[in-house]
């Protein structure tokens, strides 16, 4: 009887998941369509000036399901929409380009921005004929880090970062993941299959999700340990109003009780194997690190839906 009580709150979960995703798609669809029809950002980029180099970010925003805990701008993955929207973002890159810009780093995020890997192949390729870049950073989720895919970047990308956000099976199936991605072991072992294809490969996890008990994340920090990826980031579960009511209903009531505590057993289970050089990023290699959020232009341009650039106004020739 316990057991089908438990399976009967198992599927309720995952409809309940899959409700949301269904409707959020929706919704962000009626809403902020208009958002992929990228036009030329003529008054609102000004021209740089000569000497200056910076950060290019490019969001995707397509995800075929939706996290619950996720505010980030998205929206539901079809092959029409995403080659209509690479499509006019290699047009605003090359406007960017005629304004002036230089850039050395480039990252991609989203969204998913490996669910349509030719279209951002493309992408890459035209970003690295235009500008001298040195370093690429994409994320990813476990679903496309496939071996035959990963060899596909190498030389285009030089750190992968993999979003796992824990690996254990019952946060995994209550975030609507397990379906989608797999167990935690099976997610273990599709990242042990590409480490080492391309120079870095991250791990990124999540800590301090409502009823996270610490034997729960310390399993996360063990399991990562035994994977040995060059890189990890370790984030606490960031919620905004958009999405306060699905993480309470999906996962539970939210609290920052546990964070600091949580954080301090992080640094030290990987103060050894995993030194921490600043913010949630830890690294085998301490001065080779290399974060989304934490990078070393100080300045940066975003092209593409939901995207932001933060510069210094310089006055205008």
């Amino acid at each position: 009887m316990h057991t089908v009580r438990v399976k009967e709150e198992e599927i309720m979960r995952e409809n309940h998941v899959k409700i949301i995703t269904n409707a959020t798609s929706y919704f962000m669809h009626q809403y902020t369509k208009h958002y992929l029809h990228v036009k030329k950002p003529a008054d609102r980029l000004p021209p740089p000036p000569e000497d200056k180099e910076y950060l290019l970010y490019i969001h995707v925003p397509f995800c075929t399901m939706f996290c619950p805990y996720c505010s980030f701008n998205k929206f539901n993955y079809t092959k029409e929409a995403a080659t209509h929207y690479f499509k006019h973002l290699r047009e605003e890159i090359l406007h960017v380009k005629a304004l002036g810009y230089r850039f050395n780093y480039l990252v991609i995020g989203g969204g998913t921005p490996l669910i349509d890997e030719e279209e951002l192949i493309q992408t890459i390729e035209l970003v690295k004929k235009l500008f001298d870049i040195k370093h690429v950073s994409c994320e990813s989720d476990p679903n496309h880090i496939q071996p035959k895919t990963v060899l596909r970047l190498d030389g285009l990308v030089d750190r992968l970062s993999v979003g796992v956000q824990t690996f254990d099976d019952t946060l995994l199936k209550k975030l609507g993941r397990y379906e989608k991605f797999g167990s935690g072991e099976e997610v273990y072992r599709k990242i042990a299959s590409m480490l080492g294809i391309l120079p870095i490969t991250s791990v990124d996890l999540i800590f301090n999700f409502p009823n996270q008990t610490r034997e729960n994340l310390l399993y996360d920090i063990e399991t990562l340990t035994k994977l040995s990826p060059e890189q990890s980031s370790f984030y606490p579960l960031m919620t905004s109003s958009m999405v306060k009511s699905s993480v309470t209903k999906t996962l539970g009531k939210f609290s920052l009780t546990n964070e600091y505590e949580f954080f301090n057993i992080i640094k030290e289970s990987l103060q050894e194997s995993y030194p921490s050089r600043h913010g949630w990023s830890f690294s085998k290699e301490k001065e080779a690190i290399f974060d989304e959020y934490v990078i070393d232009n100080e300045e940066y341009v975003g092209v593409g839906s939901g995207s932001f650039s933060f510069y210094q106004q310089h006055p205008l020739p």
